[in-house]
């Protein structure tokens, strides 16, 4: 597997509020879609634009998926120490239930629920995907309020 785009600096809080405005539609009005951020407009992160967009889009579609009300939060976060940036998908819809935690991002896996559209191959792709750009994605397993995804990419490579 390959990388979508060539590498570039690239303006993470640009690149998510850009994505976020084309999820906006689709989305129930009962949900709030928002933003936050802890770095500057012009911060940038050398990386895979195309393949940073495609993983967070899987990540805010699945959110959109779960969540009948509340929200759905793209966050981005610096963490110096690690030199890496966190692009946070937080939301409040069902949850994944304890048991299913483990094999999330297996091949042609899904939650308990299987009344939702999908095969379950789109967090097992998105977590490839990160691995190529060398970044990861976790599943922050603390949170249960829904469901918050971590896609972590390197400040610089």
């Amino acid at each position: 597997m390959k990388p979508d785009s060539e590498m570039s600096d690239v303006m993470i809080n640009v690149l998510c509020r850009k994505l976020l405005r084309t999820m906006e539609d689709n989305t129930k009005e009962s949900v709030d879609i928002r933003f936050s951020t802890n770095v500057a407009d012009d911060f940038t992160v050398r990386t895979h634009p195309s393949t940073v967009n495609r993983i967070l889009t899987h990540l805010i579609d699945n959110a959109k998926k779960f969540t009948d009300n509340g929200f759905i939060e793209l966050s981005c976060e610096y963490d110096k120490s690690a030199q890496k940036v966190n692009l946070v998908v937080t939301d409040t819809g069902v949850g994944i239930k304890p048991e299913d935690k483990d094999r999330i991002f297996g091949l042609f896996e899904k939650a308990s629920d299987n009344f939702k559209e999908g095969i379950g191959l789109g967090l097992s792709i998105s977590k490839r995907l990160a691995s190529v750009i060398g970044g990861e994605i976790t599943l922050d397993a603390e949170y249960t309020e829904g469901c918050r995804f971590i896609l972590s990419i390197p400040k610089k490579k």
